[in-house]
């Protein structure tokens, strides 16, 4: 509203003055010209204070529906959610309804719903005249399990409804593929149809319709985490896990960028897959790490084996040590650890280097260099580069990381593995991992790149022998 004010005092005293310094001999036509002139640029005002008119009058009707929607989650009024939702659409009522459940089950402090300013945009024609997408910013803290509030963009459609009010018409997890602005869809709230599962230390948020995966997803997940805590003793991780385990495809392709493992069977020449992400739900605008979230794929959900419960370990191994630092970790630092998490790591604070290449193995063209002394790995310190390529390449990329953490956590002790990930966590997070490793490797380890790729060859050669 500033600004409408601001140009509608600009621009009329321009047209004032324009008019009363015109000359006024006659013939020249010039005054009348002027007077035309600003004649069109009053209706003009008027035509864009009127559009102006409407649109605070729908924004402050979506900030009703919103106050009302927060207002009710926080007091566990279904009734009172549902009444600003479109009842002109029942599978939207249906859906808002297992939303409202979600939301309120989950005993978020200080939940609230704002909507964006500046962030709204026409729903196009497959929607009733008038309605309009909005950016809604969603901030609440998860009780006992985030340290600090996080805030998450969504995106929501209104229409209008009668009296002048305005109804909650769809939402991303009405099947739309609205963004808005940040807008990542990490988070599965507006899907509907879920449930969430409690452990001392896992909230776990699943399909509801998978209840008997997800109790044992949830005690796998509770199993892991206790062993993590005494591997990775961060005074940052409050040593709690929050997992998605759902099979929405947009949810599961924000997260995965479309690179979701859809089975174990993979081809190596294909682009790599992942069974896990571990991603970051911002917190404060941005201005703070944020709280760490982990999602799952699907095709794990069943499973109860050995090599699942060692994935486990090693996301949740991301999750202790998101909070760290800002600093730039060089990616095979940061995924070597996660790995000698899963496979290595004992949780008595002992390493078992042979017993882990035995159950985790490598890639075979990596099985097979290292029958050569000349092997080295593969330090890939960019993420962007770590995780691009082939299966086969990335696989390389993680064995060479873990080969060389465990290797580390061998030669060292685990400690001091510990203390390389927080030197690097810890430095300035405008400098670049190249820099971090280079200062953090001196300072920690006494040696350089060069000389740790070397030892790591050698060490690799050793436990190879072993299974000749």
């Amino acid at each position: 509203m500033c600004t409408v004010l601001l140009v509608t005092s600009v621009v009329g005293a321009l047209a004032l003055h324009t008019a009363s310094s015109l000359p006024l001999e006659a013939g020249t036509g010039l005054r009348t010209t002027a007077i035309a002139d600003t004649a069109a640029s009053a209706r003009h005002l008027r035509k864009a204070g009127t559009a102006r008119t409407t649109e605070d009058h729908r924004d402050q009707a979506v900030d009703t529906v919103l106050k009302t929607m927060t207002g009710a989650l926080r007091t566990g009024n279904e009734k009172s959610f549902l009444s600003v939702v479109d009842p002109r659409v029942p599978a939207l009522q249906t859906r808002q309804r297992s939303v409202f459940r979600t939301l309120h089950s989950l005993g978020a402090d200080n939940l609230l719903l704002e909507r964006r300013r500046g962030m709204s945009r026409s729903a196009g024609s497959s929607q009733p005249t008038g309605t309009t997408v909005v950016g809604v910013r969603m901030s609440y803290r998860l009780t006992s399990w985030d340290t600090q509030p996080v805030t998450a963009d969504l995106a929501m459609a209104f229409t209008p409804g009668t009296g002048g009010s305005w109804l909650l018409r769809a939402t991303t997890g009405d099947g739309t593929a609205w963004k808005m602005g940040t807008d990542q869809y990490l988070e599965p709230w507006l899907l509907g149809g879920l449930q969430i599962v409690r452990r001392g230390h896992v909230l776990l948020v699943g399909d509801a319709d998978r209840s008997e995966d997800n109790a044992d997803l949830a005690d796998d997940l509770e199993d892991a985490a206790l062993t993590v805590r005494k591997i990775w003793q961060e005074q940052t991780w409050n040593g709690k896990v929050v997992a998605f385990a759902v099979r929405d495809e947009k949810f599961l392709d924000a997260w995965f960028d479309g690179q979701v493992s859809t089975s174990e069977d993979t081809d190596p020449d294909a682009p790599a897959t992942f069974d896990a992400q571990v991603q970051t739900i911002s917190s404060d605008w941005g201005r703070e790490i944020g709280m760490p979230r982990m999602a799952i794929a699907p095709y794990l959900l069943g499973q109860r084996d050995d090599g699942l419960r060692r994935l486990l370990r090693h996301e949740i191994a991301h999750v202790a040590l998101f909070r760290t630092g800002w600093g730039p970790v060089p990616t095979w630092l940061e995924e070597g650890a996660a790995e000698f998490t899963g496979w290595g790591a004992e949780a008595g604070g002992g390493v078992a280097p042979t017993a882990a290449l035995g159950q985790r193995g490598l890639p075979e063209s990596q099985w097979k260099a290292l029958r050569s002394r000349k092997w080295r790995p593969t330090l890939v310190a960019d993420s962007g580069q770590f995780y691009a390529g082939s299966g086969e390449k990335v696989g390389t990329a993680y064995a060479s990381a873990w080969l060389t953490c465990l290797y580390i956590a061998d030669r060292y002790g685990p400690a001091r593995l510990r203390a390389l990930y927080r030197a690097t966590a810890t430095y300035p997070g405008d400098r670049s991992a190249a820099e971090a490793e280079q200062i953090a490797l001196r300072s920690v380890l006494n040696t350089d790149r060069a000389g740790l790729r070397s030892q790591v060859g050698a060490f690799a050669y050793e436990l190879r022998k072993g299974f000749d």
